[in-house]
């Protein structure tokens, strides 16, 4: 992880991770322990501001989605907003703009379709969202051209992005993570 950030810090201004890196990243001094209590997290780099909800200590309330920010976007004053949607496998991001706010999300669907669902029974009005992109868990003949159906899946991901303002891009590579994004 920490190659893909300094290999695309003058390429890209946001990057978006599904199941980030989560582990020891330093040690802390310490009291108790001569050697230090472990500090977990996931990667940081100088140019590069992380985005994240941080929960215990325990692997299976790892975040499962992370942004990077560029600092070249800081006077965009990029935020996690949690009062918006507060979910392990979604993160809405705003940026401010002459006086605009504009969102961003990034999503993780697991195989039980949890953040799908979660946005479809859970729905937030979102009248700036630009983007909602991610590992949705759902392969469809809709967009990867080695898939001959299309799931009920993919029309209720397809139906909540519509509910969103979105319309599906096109990826370059065929069989791509799909992403939304405003029409």
């Amino acid at each position: 992880m920490d190659t893909v950030l300094e290999t695309n810090k003058d390429s890209f201004n946001i990057l978006f991770i599904q199941e980030p890196p989560w582990r020891t990243i330093r040690q802390a001094p310490s009291t108790r322990d001569p050697n230090g209590e472990p500090v977990v997290g996931g990667p940081i780099h100088p140019e590069w501001t992380p985005i994240v909800r941080y929960s215990p200590d325990n692997e299976d309330t790892c975040p499962r989605v992370m942004a990077f920010i560029h600092s070249r976007l800081q006077r965009l004053r990029p935020a996690y907003r949690r009062d918006l949607v507060d979910h392990r496998d979604i993160q809405v991001i705003s940026l401010y703009s002459q006086g605009e706010c504009v969102y961003l999300m990034n999503v993780y669907s697991d195989s039980h379709r949890e953040a799908i669902t979660f946005l479809t029974n859970e729905f937030v009005e979102f009248p700036g969202l630009l983007y909602m992109g991610g590992d949705f868990n759902v392969r469809s003949a809709e967009w990867d051209p080695t898939v001959r159906s299309v799931p009920p899946e993919a029309d209720v991901l397809t139906d909540l992005a519509d509910s969103f303002g979105l319309e599906r891009s096109i990826p370059e590579n065929p069989g791509a993570h799909v992403l939304f994004i405003q029409s």
